[in-house]
């Protein structure tokens, strides 16, 4: 019975913050944000990186005991004056690399809180991942991640940051001609994170999404009360603020249809829309449209959740349309915004007011990635604080004038073919090694025979779609697919909200497939639990 109580009270309290955010949120909503205020407030931010780093490290690391930064930077025998000096006499980037040169990084299982933070020398702390929470921000509004791991994650987000990734949004939509475009999205409801961003930026610019397609239906009240009460909330105090935000409405993945045939009705009308969605959303759409002989011409996407690679682009633009893609990371927010003079499909700008990057080769779960990106926040009020944070995304960086309006602000790093070789990311949805790993080392064996060489999960990008898939060794003997699909279904959804949501989104999308074959190996060779093929 304590227990049952405790975790009424941790209900009831998580509910008293969506109406604290529901009042936070109207006047936070009446007062949009025009061209001119994103792009000054950008403009400045870029100006004074340095001093931004200084402050954030001063009141969000050294002014925190719990930091689990600190325990880093003293056995560096880093202070913060030795900082400031590196940054004034070599200047931002160098500084952050002396850092990670001395040990003061964190790898992504340390940030997740998988493992301790151990360095030579006998430093050794447990942490949790909400211990990199960041200290500075308020608790706007706190949404359920896209999951990467097997207990769901909540994400904290000051809707000071909705209002940075407004401006970068505002920005985006001047260099590419977008702002008078009908708005709508096919992205899921909550709990899920990427919808309500979505409503919440284009309101907050005084800008209406038309239609709300959700690719997984909204969770029915009894199910996720929270959602449902923050839902209704949200679109209650959007309307009474003269901002209506659209109810979702469930259109599944096979129904791409539906999506691409309001498209035409605002291309017939002369308005070619303007549609946010997945990578593979976008191609659905397209090809949706081919099939029934719909012409979406001159329909632009902005997408995200996963690799916009170049089969990808070669479906869209055979359906006379336009992706661009943004990238972005529960941690921080959004990372990058598309280059409107983009040489590659995925060329972003990085967001160099928010984050600053180093590229590293670094040792992930199953591998070493070779020029990971190292993320830091800038930026105060980003979900977490990073410092030095390992990533396993790889990307090609670039440095220069560009000819596009956000090169031309101060925005010079850019980036493309943009990777990730640790997770499996299709659909929108994105599972981490921690649990594919436990998927092919320990359950598909325990329950179906074999070892863990036996089983393999592979995601083959080299197509407009990608595709998952379960490999599984001859050696094991006979197996039924639906059984095994289920079974490895019911395992990646397991212990959270944020889990079902994909291991659901999955499902729909009649993912993953299962092969039978070996498992790929390696050049080297290796086997390892999670293959990607490009």
């Amino acid at each position: 019975m304590p227990v049952r109580r405790a975790t009424l009270r941790s209900e009831l309290g998580k509910v008293r913050g969506h109406l604290a955010y529901a009042r936070r949120l109207g006047p936070w909503l009446r007062k949009p944000l025009d061209l001119d205020t994103a792009r000054s407030v950008v403009k400045a931010d870029l100006g004074r990186r340095e001093q931004a780093l200084i402050r954030t490290l001063r009141d969000g690391v050294f002014a925190q005991p719990r930091s689990p930064y600190l325990p880093l930077l003293r056995h560096a025998d880093v202070e913060l004056g030795d900082i400031e000096r590196a940054v004034r006499d070599n200047g931002l980037e160098t500084a952050l690399a002396q850092l990670y040169d001395a040990g003061v990084r964190i790898t992504l299982d340390e940030l997740k809180g998988r493992v301790p933070i151990t360095r030579p020398g006998g430093l050794e702390l447990a942490t949790d991942g909400s211990d990199f929470v960041n200290p500075l921000i308020r608790r706007d509004l706190e949404l359920t991640s896209g999951g990467t791991r097997g207990t769901a994650r909540g994400v904290v987000v000051d809707l000071r940051l909705l209002e940075r990734d407004a401006a970068h949004t505002r920005l985006f939509q001047d260099a590419t001609d977008l702002v008078r475009r009908p708005i709508a999205a096919w992205r899921p409801s909550l709990p899920a994170v990427p919808g309500m961003y979505h409503v919440l930026q284009h309101a907050k610019l005084g800008q209406r999404t038309e239609r709300w397609f959700a690719q997984l239906p909204p969770y029915p009240p009894r199910e996720s009360p929270r959602s449902a009460i923050l839902l209704g909330a949200t679109l209650a105090v959007a309307r009474a603020a003269g901002r209506p935000i659209p109810a979702p409405r469930h259109v599944p993945l096979e129904r791409a249809d539906v999506v691409a045939r309001w498209l035409a009705d605002r291309v017939a009308e002369g308005t070619p829309p303007y549609l946010n969605t997945t990578a593979s959303g976008a191609v659905r759409v397209c090809e949706a449209a081919r099939t029934e002989g719909i012409d979406i011409t001159g329909t632009t996407f902005r997408v995200g959740g996963e690799p916009y690679t170049p089969a990808r682009n070669e479906v869209v633009t055979a359906a006379g349309c336009t992706a661009y893609p943004f990238l972005q990371a529960n941690e921080v927010g959004r990372i990058g915004v598309t280059c409107a003079a983009k040489s590659a499909p995925d060329e972003v700008h990085l967001l160099s007011d928010k984050l600053a990057i180093l590229q590293r080769d670094v040792k992930a779960r199953t591998r070493r990635v070779e020029n990971a990106l190292v993320l830091t926040t800038v930026w105060r009020y980003s979900p977490k604080l990073l410092l030095n944070v390992e990533s396993d995304d790889t990307a090609i960086v670039e440095h220069g004038p560009c000819g596009c309006p956000l090169g031309d602000l101060g925005l010079t790093t850019r980036l493309h073919t943009i990777r990730s070789w640790e997770k499996l990311t299709t659909e929108g949805m994105t599972f981490t090694a921690a649990i594919t790993v436990r998927l092919v080392e320990e359950v598909l064996p325990q329950r179906f025979g074999g070892g863990p060489t036996d089983y393999q999960l592979v995601e083959d990008r080299s197509g407009p779609i990608s595709k998952v898939v379960i490999v599984a060794s001859p050696r094991v003997g006979p197996l039924q697919p639906d059984t095994v699909r289920e079974v490895a279904l019911q395992a990646l959804g397991e212990d959270g909200t944020g889990p079902t949501l994909m291991a659901n989104s999955w499902r729909e999308a009649g993912l993953p497939h299962v092969e039978r074959r070996e498992p790929y190996a390696t050049a080297r060779p290796k086997l390892l639990p999670v293959h990607v093929i490009e």
